[in-house]
């Protein structure tokens, strides 16, 4: 039995160099297969992290049974799925991250395939076997020249450590 009752995979169309049609089929095809006992499984595509950002608000707010979102894009899309989920205030979510972008650090820290498919397999794999890596999001408030507050979450270098190696970094 899964720890989730629900699922989203939302894909950033325009993340990296864009997706085409064939590998969004099947990135489809593959997350409805595996997922299919669960109530409610959705895929959703966006063009933005706007849109993506709303998305995983949604989604997070729909109910309150425990859901998976899976973020397909780069640490920019991951980045705006968190904060959709943060904005939420619903604690029940698990998140996967696709290296689907320019680069998605925390995904790759975590040794997502590079390939989709292959990092959707083992993402799905590991819920199903109730592996998950506990990782820190940060909250920052910053100010618009306006004198705006803005909030914004982040999932990497957030940790003094703990996630801050980057690509340039030797050993990456």
């Amino acid at each position: 039995m899964l720890p989730v009752a629900r699922a989203l995979l939302i894909i950033n169309r325009t993340a990296g160099a864009g997706q085409d049609e064939a590998s969004v089929a099947q990135l489809t095809s593959l997350f409805r297969r595996e997922l299919a006992e669960l109530r409610d499984v959705q895929v959703e595509l966006v063009s933005n992290h706007a849109d993506a950002r709303a998305c995983a608000a949604r989604f997070s707010t729909a109910n309150e049974t425990p859901a998976l979102i899976v973020a397909g894009g780069g640490g920019g899309t991951l980045r705006a799925v968190i904060e959709g989920i943060c904005e939420s205030r619903i604690a029940t979510v698990r998140v996967g991250a696709l290296r689907m972008g320019s680069g998605n650090v925390l995904a790759r820290q975590f040794g997502v395939p590079r390939d989709p498919i292959a990092g959707l397999h083992g993402l799905i794999q590991n819920l199903h076997s109730g592996l998950t890596a506990r990782c820190c999001v940060m909250r920052c408030e910053t100010w618009t020249s306006e004198g705006e507050p803005e909030v914004h979450h982040a999932v990497t270098l957030g940790g003094f450590g703990q996630f801050g190696r980057i690509p340039a970094d030797p050993d990456s």
